[in-house]
């Protein structure tokens, strides 16, 4: 009987001591590898939430799916009020211009209005500047703008794709700006360097090469009409990059999660030098030369993007220039072209006059009634302010005579600088794109000598400023020019 009665004891002691247990696991400290707050592959702690709480887990469960780049199932059964406030600050797009609305008043304060954007935070398993949003309500209303027409397919291909998404119950989308930037400059060989770039398989390329959003459609100034395109607008164009992004990992040992190395960028040549709205931000009120520019507003949402500049000899490049953007000029000729490069270093020189060259150089009036673009040369003003918001760290530069003789090894020296694996074959020579002479401008032959020597002078002391700033005398193309001569 006294044996009987110790087993009992017993017995009820294992049951009790399990009901503890089990409770214990339920009132304790559980933990949940994911980005943000506290980056990449931390623990975050988190105290077990009420489990009615079904849409917070179910928002957060279709988050991971998004932020891990899969759809299969992912380990998740509960998280906290915090977390739920935490993943809707990320993805549901309440930040100013991250938004399709735009705030109401003059054109400039909405100009400006990017600086004060609260940029989402990235991702960090992935190497691309990414982020989770929740797919707009109306997906039919996606991608209609001004920015996007002329891919009108592509885009309603990519509404049907969204519109599958939902009805799955994948309300989140992979959104992201370019890794990498290729500003400038026009003429320069910013085409054939951004399709051999975008060939590396681990480079995707977007729809559009050169969608001058931050320096011109996000203006968008037409006589009276001063419209404004959105941010959100922009990175639209880079929504099935950012699906392919998301779509490919790597599983390496040492990254803490699945690590998405794919990443996107865009070319857009106007991005370096033409700032003629700079006028327009209040910033620069009252100033005879911009304070603020494109690379403050491009620093404030990417403070970490790589950016890859191609440079001529400036006296070519605005030849070539000429005879691009003049399709339709019946007098085209190299008498023509001269009479044009006279008169616009006669305004240039009436400019310096009274101001800096550094405030001719932006001056959207000046370039207006130039008949050639001879400011674009001025690479020493741009990079200059450019290398005044980023570290040289973060800009590449070469120069087109370089890369011309050589495209393989300047493309995998701009492999290395992405940081993108280098150990591929790239076949330069069948995907040599170029923006060649046409048939007609071959007729106009070379450049006249007494052109090139007024142009040489002219661009001279720049190029010496360049080179000075770069620490490289290639910059000043002395051998380029005793060729020639």
């Amino acid at each position: 009987m006294q044996k009987k009665t110790w087993m009992w004891i017993i017995l009820i002691t294992v049951v009790l001591c399990f009901g503890i247990y089990m409770n214990d696991m339920d009132n304790s400290v559980f933990y949940l590898h994911q980005d943000g707050k506290t980056g990449a592959g931390d623990k975050r702690k988190m105290d077990r939430p009420n489990s009615t709480d079904k849409a917070k887990k179910d928002l957060m469960f279709k988050y991971i799916q998004c932020q891990e780049g899969r759809d299969s199932e992912v380990i998740l059964d509960w998280m906290d009020e915090e977390t739920t406030e935490f993943i809707q600050n990320i993805t549901i797009s309440d930040h100013p211009d991250m938004s399709d609305s735009l705030p109401k008043g003059n054109f400039s304060s909405r100009i400006s209005f990017l600086l004060k954007v609260r940029v989402p935070q990235f991702l960090r398993n992935y190497k691309n500047p990414c982020w989770c949003e929740l797919i707009p309500d109306i997906v039919s209303s996606m991608y209609r703008t001004k920015i996007l027409a002329g891919h009108a397919t592509y885009f309603a291909s990519l509404r049907n794709f969204w519109k599958k998404k939902v009805g799955q119950h994948r309300p989140f989308r992979l959104r992201c700006l370019p890794y990498f930037y290729i500003i400038g400059q026009p003429k320069c060989g910013t085409t054939d360097l951004f399709f051999k770039l975008t060939s590396h398989p681990h480079i995707v390329k977007p729809p559009v090469k050169e969608p001058h959003w931050w320096t011109r459609k996000r203006f968008s100034v037409q006589g009276e009409e001063q419209e404004v395109e959105s941010l959100q607008k922009y990175i639209d164009l880079y929504d099935m990059a950012g699906e392919c992004i998301r779509t490919h990992t790597t599983t390496k040992k040492y990254y803490p999660q699945r690590h998405h190395h794919y990443i996107t960028g865009e070319a857009s040549a106007s991005t370096m030098w033409d700032n003629h709205q700079w006028q327009y931000m209040p910033e620069n009120d009252g100033l005879s030369e911009p304070a603020v520019l494109t690379p403050h507003y491009i620093r404030h949402i990417q403070p970490d993007v790589k950016l890859i500049v191609i440079l001529r000899n400036p006296t070519d490049r605005l030849f070539s220039d000429y005879l691009y953007f003049n399709r339709k000029l019946k007098t085209k000729s190299s008498e023509d072209f001269h009479q044009r490069v006279v008169h616009a270093m006669q305004l240039m020189k009436e400019c310096l006059k009274n101001r800096s060259m550094r405030s001719c150089a932006y001056d959207d009036e000046l370039a207006k009634s130039m008949l050639v673009r001879l400011t674009v040369g001025l690479y020493d003003v741009f990079l200059q302010d450019w290398l005044n918001v980023f570290p040289k760290e973060q800009i590449f530069v070469l120069r087109l005579e370089d890369y011309s003789t050589n495209n393989k090894y300047y493309l995998y020296k701009i492999y290395d600088f992405l940081g993108v694996d280098t150990n591929v074959n790239i076949d330069v020579d069948v995907m040599a794109v170029r923006n060649v002479r046409r048939q007609l401008d071959l007729r106009v032959g070379d450049m006249l000598n007494k052109t090139r020597m007024l142009l040489d002078e002219f661009y001279k002391p720049h190029k010496e400023n360049l080179a000075m700033i770069l620490n490289d005398t290639r910059y000043t193309w002395e051998e380029e020019d005793e060729r020639i001569s």
